[in-house]
């Protein structure tokens, strides 16, 4: 599986090599934090700006309450001791700050959603193995930009090994999921029996080829097939004398 970056930026870190075994959540690179720290200091100074602006918007609300609550006292009332122009003032002015809360609130609400997304963003700069597995290929070096999305490594399960290779398309519809797979290693005599596990659903648009997985039966004890081996893949009977190698693979 390629493993790729969710968001753009500057690459800092690639801890991992060619042949390295990862548990789930080691480290497989780190984006420049620095532009994002930045952004996420801004950010939950704003939130706490806001927050103080909603409590004095609530001490607000709370004077308004009051004071319109003794401006309607029936006693207060029934003596005349105020005008209805004073009443509906009092009235417009408690409106008037229960509805500069209502905007406080919505200011916070705001600012911590944005500090939420900064968080996640500054998360996913770290970028993390989703499976204990073992590195197959690894596809740049730190120092360049990269963009979302831009595979960073390729990381193949630590279960049966696997063999990626790609078909060209009339090829492709030959074979099923399931179909034998004898795998050639350089320098080994003897093939490896392998099935077909995935076959890709579209045809690559640039290359005109399609990815297929086969998973080996069983892998060799020797050491001979490390993660990144090039190996040759058959299809068919062991023995089938027509058949040819189709494919080449950087897999497993």
């Amino acid at each position: 599986m390629d493993i790729s970056s969710p968001s753009e930026g500057l690459l800092m870190q690639v801890p991992v090599h060619v042949g390295d075994a990862l548990k789930q959540g080691d480290v497989i690179a780190r984006l420049d934090l620095r532009p994002l720290e930045r952004e996420l200091a801004i950010s939950e100074a704003e939130l706490l700006s806001a927050r103080a602006d909603l409590r004095i918007a609530e001490l607000g609300v709370q004077d308004a309450a009051a004071r319109l609550h003794r401006r309607e006292d029936p006693r207060q009332l029934s003596l005349g001791a105020i005008s209805e122009e004073e009443l509906m003032t009092v009235r417009y002015e408690n409106d008037l700050a229960v509805a500069k809360k209502d905007a406080a609130q919505a200011r916070v609400r705001e600012q911590e959603a944005r500090a939420s997304l900064v968080r996640q963003r500054l998360s996913d700069a770290t970028i993390r193995a989703p499976f204990e597995g073992v590195v197959a290929s690894r596809y740049v070096d730190p120092g360049r930009r990269i963009q979302a999305g831009e595979p960073l490594v390729l990381l193949l399960s630590s279960g049966a090994p696997q063999v990626r290779f790609a078909l060209p398309e009339e090829d492709a519809r030959q074979i099923s999921v399931g179909a034998s797979a004898w795998v050639h290693l350089a320098g080994r005599q003897d093939p490896l029996e392998g099935r077909v596990t995935q076959i890709a659903p579209e045809v690559d648009a640039a290359s005109r080829m399609i990815l297929v997985i086969a998973q080996l039966k069983d892998a060799p004890k020797d050491g001979s097939a490390p993660a990144g081996s090039v190996v040759r893949v058959a299809p068919g009977p062991l023995h089938d004398s027509g058949t040819k190698p189709f494919a080449k693979t950087s897999g497993r």
